[in-house]
């Protein structure tokens, strides 16, 4: 199955990882439209009104290209659950379900508020939302952690067994996503590290974006110690997934630097240097406005320049430069593993 058809196609079968993979980045390409009204609004709020037809214009391209996008997105998204459904070897008809829970919650929740007098839950919204909500992860579960039927089903054959699949082609890299996101063991080459490094940066701007400009004091009202325990559930549910997404991003991170290093027959220990460059100005210059010592200050700014040539050194070695030919202490030359057309 080709990338392509992978993502815009319901034939065939997609695994647990490739599915993982294209949904976080479906659910990014869905966010650019709420994400282009909320910057919209405080653009109009700061402004007053837009001045010239010039700007209109601008703000109407951006709405009709974000649109688009969050049409693919939501496209990608929907047949995407159908393939691995159909890994699973269930009907894909199943998830018309959800839809239905969908519609279901939003019912709750409006008998809740026009209803309800003091807008408060009742036994009938839990009962409604506690079920919806099993459902939704029952569904996840399935999707996310099961392994789909081993070999050939109805559907198509195991995307397990073939030998170069259409994600890994799209990354431009023979390794499997678990070892590429996971591991610190084997090598890339440039062209993975680029992609993965550029889509991680993509969705973490996109996600704390979202979360900046929502409003989500709303959930609170102003006071965490009025609010509805189930406003509070949602906005704790937030944060922990904002930490989750930012720890399990800056790991994966690391993983893909220490292979791009072992490709250039460097130990992974050189990041530890790296980070240790990056980070030690700033400690320096908070010790040197703490203390009022001018010498700490001056070692500070001295610190900024040896960080901004480390981190170039590393943009340029990490990025640009080719990996050590023929295998190395850390493995087998990753560029002698793909075909030729996914060569950088």
């Amino acid at each position: 199955m080709g990338a392509i058809t992978e993502l815009f196609s319901t034939k065939g079968r997609v695994h647990r990882q490739a599915f993982i993979f294209g949904a976080i980045a479906s659910l990014v390409g869905m966010a650019a439209l709420p994400g282009f009204v909320r910057v919209f609004a405080i653009y109009q709020a700061a402004t007053a009104e837009i001045n010239a037809t010039g700007s209109f214009f601008f703000w109407i391209t951006l709405a009709v290209i974000f649109f688009f996008i969050s049409g693919l997105s939501l496209a990608a998204f929907s047949l995407l659950f159908i393939k691995r459904q159909q890994d699973r070897d269930s009907n894909p008809l199943w998830l018309l379900l959800l839809p239905g829970v969908l519609i279901t919650w939003y019912l709750a929740s409006y008998n809740e508020l026009t209803l309800n007098p003091d807008q408060s839950l009742t036994m009938i919204g839990l009962f409604v939302r506690a079920t919806t909500a099993i459902v939704w992860f029952g569904f996840l579960a399935d999707l996310c952690l099961f392994r789909g039927t081993p070999g050939p089903n109805r559907f198509g054959p195991d995307p397990l067994t073939a030998e170069t699949g259409a994600l890994r082609m799209l990354l431009r890299s023979p390794m499997p996503l678990r070892q590429l996101l996971l591991s610190f063991k084997g090598r890339i080459n440039r062209a993975p590290y680029w992609i993965v490094t550029i889509g991680f940066w993509i969705v973490i701007v996109t996600f704390f974006t979202l979360m900046v400009t929502g409003e989500f004091q709303m959930l609170v009202d102003g006071d965490p110690a009025t609010a509805e325990p189930f406003n509070l559930i949602i906005l704790m549910a937030i944060i922990a997934v904002s930490f989750a997404l930012l720890v399990s991003f800056a790991y994966a991170q690391l993983t893909i630097m220490a292979k791009r290093l072992h490709d250039r027959n460097k130990s992974a220990w050189w990041i530890l240097f790296y980070y240790a460059a990056l980070t030690s100005p700033s400690w320096v210059m908070m010790l040197g406005l703490l203390t009022g010592s001018a010498v700490l200050l001056l070692l500070g700014v001295l610190a900024n320049y040896i960080a901004g040539i480390v981190w170039l050194w590393f943009f340029v070695e990490l990025g640009f430069l080719k990996g050590s030919q023929g295998p190395n202490r850390f493995g087998p030359d990753p560029l002698g593993a793909i075909t030729p057309d996914a060569r950088l």
